[in-house]
């Protein structure tokens, strides 16, 4: 498989991680926590994954993908599922803004 590397927000980063966690695909999941930890240190690799922001962010990301099925069989709306992927993307922000500074990421939702 060919891979490429790309310029992201490091909560983004971060989001992956948690996601590939949730969807349990252990060998993904440590080759981009390598990936992270050699750019930006294990000791600031650590700290985020053991952050109550992590943890909420990862939880976000939970209920995000516990809700696919649902919205597949019309047990939550659509505004339901764009509710739960904007806290995702709160938390996300939230990460970034504690331990990276701003996000570059941008968000706009119609309301």
């Amino acid at each position: 498989m060919r891979k490429i590397k790309v310029t992201v927000d490091t909560a983004h980063a971060f989001d992956m991680l948690s996601i590939l966690a949730i969807k349990k695909q252990d060998a993904e999941h440590e080759e981009l926590l390598s990936e992270i930890t050699e750019q930006i240190s294990p000791e600031i690799s650590r700290r985020v994954i053991s952050s109550e922001e992590y943890e909420q962010l990862r939880a976000a990301n939970e209920a995000l993908y516990n809700a696919i099925d649902d919205i597949k069989s019309n047990k939550i709306t659509a505004s339901e599922f764009d509710q739960l992927n904007r806290q995702r993307f709160i938390k996300k922000k939230e990460l970034q803004s504690k331990f990276f500074g701003d996000m570059t990421e941008m968000k706009i939702w119609k309301n």
